[in-house]
């Protein structure tokens, strides 16, 4: 009984009180992170419009076209390190909360759930395949630009549902397994920064040519950071092959392996590689962003045209991937 009020002590911040933290985070997440009318109401998704704000109102200040490509680098540099140090500062001074009492403790999970955005990606996921089911190819595409990683009006059919494909599996690798990864490792400074480089990097990318001077610095950081925890990430949806329809484990592990640093950013490559592995279907290859052309190779493990009932499945991946996530941090923090 001891043991188990000592271990429900949030104000404790040992290594595996920040598992048990994550783990709760993980279920909160999962569990009002949807539906989307529910995340909504509660204003869950406020924080990620502010920030979208913010960095409008900064790249419309310091990324003016009529300066020079190294001015704006610079610029860049000094907007990541000050967003760093400001993450840093945040993440320290709520996590000082906990020094009141246990109950302290509580803002961190809080915050740590909004960060993870466990539910949203299924979300856009189902209303992709009931939009494109009921032959409302434009609808679809409407909501498969939330994932921003090509642009909709250059995307067919199956184009959309290679993207929501691609979407599930990052936004787990970097948003999911990342998250978790630097918030065990560093708390919620780590988890912070992680976040601000993300959405930094994000947003550089939607924004085009003009903008890759000024991203380049939060790009390269958030790709550095996301290292190890898209190599996990890749792992994750390996194993979650087994518990999916048709699921194909050993070639999601064989394109694991085989991934390497040939895509841009480097940090997609294992979680890209794993899922088409996984799935039978072809992910990757060239695609226009913010009107910017990017070269990228072919992850050719299936249909280049993958179906509906592919994005069906790769719902199942990312939604079993998630609850092993879930069961190994609860089982670490556990047996640590």
């Amino acid at each position: 009984m001891e043991n188990g009020l000592k271990h429900m002590d949030l104000a404790a911040h040992t290594f595996s009180d920040r598992m048990f933290v994550a783990t709760l985070a993980l279920m909160a997440s999962a569990l009002l992170g949807g539906p989307g009318w529910l995340y909504h109401f509660l204003l869950l998704d406020r924080p990620g419009r502010s920030i979208a704000g913010m960095l409008d109102f900064l790249g419309r200040k310091l990324n003016r076209t009529h300066r020079s490509a190294a001015t704006r680098r610079m610029r860049g540099v000094v907007v990541a390190l000050v967003a760093l140090i400001l993450a840093i500062a945040a993440g320290l001074g709520i996590s000082s909360l906990r020094a009141l009492g246990p109950w302290y403790g509580l803002p961190e999970i809080i915050l740590l759930a909004l960060l993870l955005q466990l539910r949203p990606p299924l979300e856009h996921a189902g209303q992709v395949v009931r939009a494109l089911r009921d032959g409302k190819e434009q609808e679809a595409a409407s909501v498969y630009g939330v994932s921003m990683r090509r642009d909709s009006e250059a995307t067919d059919k199956h184009g959309v549902i290679r993207s929501m494909i691609e979407h599930l599996a990052l936004h787990f690798s970097d948003r999911l397994t990342g998250l978790v990864f630097w918030y065990i490792l560093l708390g919620l400074p780590g988890a912070f920064c992680a976040a601000v480089l993300s959405s930094l990097a994000a947003y550089a990318a939607r924004r085009g040519e003009a903008f890759r001077p000024f991203g380049m610095a939060a790009t390269r950081l958030d790709a550095l950071a996301q290292l190890i925890p898209s190599r996990l990430g890749g792992l994750l949806l390996v194993l979650a092959a087994a518990f999916v329809p048709a699921g194909k484990p050993l070639h999601a592990m064989k394109a694991l392996a085989a991934s390497s640093g040939g895509f841009i950013p480097a940090k997609d490559g294992p979680p890209l590689a794993a899922a088409a592995g996984a799935l039978g279907v072809t992910l990757g290859g060239p695609r226009r962003l913010g009107g910017l052309g990017i070269r990228e190779p072919w992850l050719e493990y299936g249909s280049l045209k993958p179906s509906l009932a592919d994005l069906r499945r790769a719902r199942w991946l990312y939604g079993a991937s998630c609850g092993l996530l879930i069961l190994i941090v609860a089982a670490m923090s556990a047996w640590l």
